[in-house]
């Protein structure tokens, strides 16, 4: 049941913010982008938010990690019986990764998200995490969006500007 109740909650952000939920696997929740990283980032700090004011609401000590990716993939419906759309890519593995070696109630993100969103939301650094079958990345904690009244004073790697940034995909996991 408590597993329902979040999950419904979830539901409900993902329609306020326009992407899509692709399927849950046990206690995760993975969803994608429909080519706006800001609302992706937005849908996680709300989901954490929301994580936190239902274990006030239940006196229940439950949280999240969530990760964050951006880059190509593929989706499509496979099997011939009790059809099942999914997405595929480097991406969702890396997005993967950025929520399983995450911390409890924080949006660990790559680089790639980073960059899509430093001028318009506050990071931590996390410094370099080993990551399954990619070796050290740098990763950072996303933190919010910036105040207007924040100068933006982040640094932006030119070289992963030329990078290919298809269809985003992220993987919440709760």
């Amino acid at each position: 049941q408590i597993l329902n109740e979040v999950f419904t909650e979830f539901d409900t952000l993902v329609d306020r913010y326009g992407v899509e939920k692709i399927k849950t696997i046990g206690d995760a929740y993975m969803v994608i982008g429909k080519g706006n990283v800001d609302e992706v980032a937005r849908l996680a700090l709300d989901m954490i938010d929301a994580m936190h004011a239902y274990c006030r609401c239940h006196n229940y000590p439950l949280d999240i990690r969530a990760g964050m990716h951006v880059g190509p993939t593929i989706a499509g419906v496979i099997g011939l019986k009790r059809f099942l759309y999914d997405v595929w890519g480097d991406a969702v593995n890396t997005a993967s990764r950025m929520e399983s070696t995450g911390q409890a109630g924080r949006i660990q993100v790559s680089k790639a998200v980073r960059q899509a969103l430093v001028g318009s939301f506050d990071f931590e650094p996390r410094g370099s995490i080993m990551i399954k079958g990619k070796g050290a990345m740098p990763t950072w904690f996303l933190l919010g969006p910036k105040q207007a009244s924040e100068p933006d004073s982040a640094q932006v790697d030119t070289c992963m500007a030329s990078e290919t940034v298809g269809a985003d995909q992220r993987r919440l996991a709760a």
